[in-house]
């Protein structure tokens, strides 16, 4: 009960059957009822010429930094996995190289609207006249400049082996197309900035096929993440692993154009493995080789070594990249370890699982329901996988559809390109050193 009296004070009384204390004393009565001003003289002094602005502005301000916080990587034009292109506007499009991943760049295309006329370029005719029956596309060249010359493109695919990347991308360039090429970026740094840099003279977007980062799994993951689902990443670990010697019948072991790599057959399965893990990296953080190891287990012919070991370090976080080329059955996953839980991201059974401990129950309980939860998961995605497989709907290249949808987009709405050139030069340099660790180069 509070009484005012004639002196402009408040004596507060308590009824109480257990003589409680009363609810408010006088003294925080006290402090909830007076203001405070303090001199700010010292913080500016420590500060020194910063922006200040007033308490609207700094609250909004304060607002839009959290939202961007846990904001997910890379979610710009995408609202629930699907790419939002505003424009009317359409696009001509070149295929430089019509070999087996062609198929699955044309096929996205198909399906974007913003797509007004495809030309194919391939120097084995048979090969394009393959894809352009396949693909019901009029024209096709066996020179790509010639292509660029003659078409005027707006934006080229460049779908050569790597050997040949470089060249084009700067050609086509050259000539004012975007470009769009896959990875590995280029064979070394060296010619990966000649790309960049050629993009940058001549104020043309440069993208590089990283897809996986991309798929539903990553999506789902760096929203997670965001939300700080496994706290503060410590460690990461990567896989990629295939058997390379069922390849070799389509080609004479050695001969293939992937022998040639400064790497060798590395090159072309290693960005996979090292950009989904750099992706959980900060962006700002520099990423050092501090051990690169290979080893022989006698599986893949005309190949000193068919397995790969890689320790990075940054700052804060410590990932460990392994690439086999003995592996059998086929894996490709990413663990994810940090403060607050671990993440399993496995990109060929498409799905991503959080363990986080239950602190509320004892340890080996927490681990059962743990692994309980776990193969409850696995079940579930093992049935979305059979019945996609069964309707035609589970595919490995759901990423590369939503990168070349965003490339255009990002032409066509003047935005940054979803893997932007420097991050495939970043790549290459990662990878030129391992080779240089492992002895590996060419």
């Amino acid at each position: 009960f509070f009484f005012f009296n004639d002196t402009a004070t408040t004596e507060i009384y308590t009824l109480s059957l257990h003589d409680a204390l009363p609810i408010l004393s006088d003294l925080s009565l006290k402090m909830y009822a007076s203001s405070y001003v303090y001199s700010n003289e010292k913080i500016k002094k420590l500060v020194g010429n910063s922006k200040w602005v007033d308490s609207l502005s700094g609250l909004n301000e304060t607002f839009s930094w959290l939202k961007l916080k846990i904001t997910p990587k890379r979610s710009t034009g995408i609202i629930n996995g699907r790419v939002q292109i505003q424009s009317d506007k359409k696009l001509r499009v070149g295929i430089i190289g019509c070999g087996v991943i062609s198929k699955v760049h044309l096929k996205k295309i198909k399906e974007i609207p913003n797509v007004e006329e495809i030309i194919l370029c391939d120097p084995n005719k048979d090969a394009l006249d393959s894809i352009k029956s396949q693909f019901s596309v009029s024209k096709g060249y066996s020179d790509y400049r010639e292509m660029i010359k003659s078409e005027r493109p707006n934006v080229v695919h460049v779908l050569t082996p790597p050997q040949y990347h470089a060249e084009v991308a700067i050609f086509a360039a050259q000539n004012k197309c975007h470009v769009l090429v896959e990875k590995p970026m280029s064979v070394n740094r060296s010619q990966a900035e000649r790309m960049v840099q050629a993009a940058a003279n001549h104020q043309v977007k440069l993208c590089v096929m990283h897809n996986h980062l991309y798929d539903d799994v990553m999506l789902q993951a760096r929203n997670q993440i965001a939300q700080g689902a496994v706290g503060k990443i410590t460690y990461i670990e990567s896989w990629y692993g295939i058997q390379f010697k069922q390849f070799l019948s389509r080609f004479t072991p050695g001969a293939h154009w992937k022998y040639n790599l400064p790497g060798s057959v590395y090159q072309d399965y290693l960005p996979h493995a090292m950009y989904a893990l750099t992706d959980f990296v900060g962006d700002n953080s520099e990423i050092k080789v501090t051990h690169a190891i290979t080893k022989y287990a006698k599986s893949t012919p005309a190949i000193e070594s068919d397995e790969l070991k890689v320790l990075l370090e940054t700052n804060d976080i410590v990932g460990l990249v392994n690439v086999s080329l003995s592996n059998s059955p086929r894996q490709q996953f990413l663990k994810i370890y940090g403060t607050k839980g671990e993440m399993i991201i496995d990109f060929l059974n498409q799905y991503v699982f959080l363990n986080k401990a239950i602190t509320s129950v004892p340890k080996t309980v927490s681990r059962i329901i743990a692994s309980r939860k776990y193969g409850k998961m696995l079940i579930k995605a093992s049935h979305k996988n059979f019945f996609n497989s069964i309707r035609g709907k589970y595919e490995l290249y759901q990423g590369t559809g939503r990168i070349i949808q965003l490339f255009y987009r990002s032409i066509l709405l003047d935005e940054k390109p979803p893997v932007t050139g420097n991050e495939g030069l970043q790549l290459m340099n990662i990878m030129d050193e391992i080779w240089k660790r492992t002895g590996q180069a060419n």
